[in-house]
């Protein structure tokens, strides 16, 4: 699977001793992400090819990080947690259009590990860029026929998303709003 996602995210830093950060965050995000195998010969059937779309993603996570910088303007972050998906699966027969098969839409949830490094630009501002493994596991979907009232069997279906990300962030520091630190602290 491949493609892209735009989203959004909100988290704050619960507890900061010396340079420990420990945080939470939410992420979800809109997708366009999409994949295929095939096509392969089974002997039932003839050629197949599966196909996954993905349309939406996000976590649950709780964030460790260590501040690095002369002023601790850097943090570098592990992470885990929860993690979701919107999805949906399909087959297609190379020779026999009634064997177009496809799942209904259906939300997914697993677990996520990550890790990655955040940068202070200026006050409240900061960019970062992370990487995130997402395991949805494996569980069984049935497919049903777009052009006849037919089901198929059941498919077996294992799944795991890779995700690079980068993001800018806008830091709030208290209900007053975004107010300049009094001592260097991530």
């Amino acid at each position: 699977m491949n493609g892209f996602l735009v989203g959004g995210q909100i988290g704050c830093n619960l507890w900061q001793s010396d340079r420990w950060v420990l945080g939470i965050e939410g992420q979800a995000a809109w997708a366009n992400i999409d994949g295929q195998i095939g096509p392969f010969l089974q002997l039932a059937t003839g050629f197949n090819t599966f196909r996954t779309e993905a349309d939406a993603i996000g976590s649950i996570a709780a964030r460790l990080g260590y501040a690095f910088g002369a002023s601790g303007q850097g943090l570098f972050f592990v992470k885990g947690g929860a993690a979701f998906i919107r999805e949906q699966f399909f087959v297609s027969n190379h020779q026999d259009p009634i064997f177009d098969i496809q799942s209904d839409k259906d939300w997914r949830w697993g677990w996520m590990v990550g890790a990655g490094v955040e940068w202070v630009l200026v006050t409240n501002w900061t960019i970062k860029a992370e990487y995130n493994y997402n395991h949805f596991g494996s569980r069984d979907v049935d497919l049903c026929s777009s052009i006849a009232n037919v089901c198929s069997r059941s498919w077996g279906i294992k799944q795991d998303v890779h995700l690079v990300k980068v993001g800018l962030n806008w830091r709030f520091t208290g209900f007053g709003g975004p107010v300049a630190p009094v001592a260097a602290r991530y």
